[in-house]
């Protein structure tokens, strides 16, 4: 929501926002947030508990290349990439993240400007994210604090953006 209503003035600026996550069996649930009444849809499941991160920078970037215009491709995350194939077994975080760079490269074929907000400053999670997006990414203690950040800067990096 804090996006939306941070570019809300901003006529040049579409905010389009995906929530993501999956099962124990690989099935992947995605919550498409179009507009700030949205965000109201977004609810938890109890069955769908995993972050396939790959996946989500897989989807997003493609659907980015049907927009015209500067782009910039956000994921905000907890840092720990989580997914499961089919038969019910997860994927070790080192392939999880390598299947996460393969995803990030590919996406920069469709958007140049990808960044990740970190909301889980413990180590784990700031190593998987330093191997996945090297240095275009942020970190903060919690989803306040990356709210803060969001409310202060966001509008700055989208204008940064666009003047690319």
């Amino acid at each position: 929501a804090t996006m939306f209503k941070a570019v809300e003035r901003v006529p040049q600026v579409k905010v389009l926002a995906n929530v993501w996550s999956s099962d124990e069996t690989g099935n992947v649930s995605i919550t498409h947030v179009r507009k700030l009444s949205d965000c109201n849809k977004i609810a938890l499941s109890n069955h769908y508990l995993y972050t396939p991160t790959h996946e989500a920078i897989k989807y997003s970037a493609r659907e980015l290349c049907n927009v015209r215009g500067k782009k910039l491709l956000i994921i905000l995350t907890d840092g720990h990439p989580q997914y499961h194939n089919k038969e019910g077994y997860p994927f070790s975080t080192e392939v999880l993240n390598n299947m996460c760079s393969k995803e990030l490269r590919m996406a920069q074929k469709f958007c140049r400007n990808i960044m990740c907000i970190n909301i889980s400053p413990d180590n784990t999670s700031r190593k998987n994210l330093k191997q996945i997006f090297k240095k275009n990414y942020v970190e903060f203690p919690g989803m306040e604090k990356a709210s803060e950040f969001v409310l202060k800067n966001f509008r700055k990096t989208v204008n940064d953006t666009l003047r690319r």
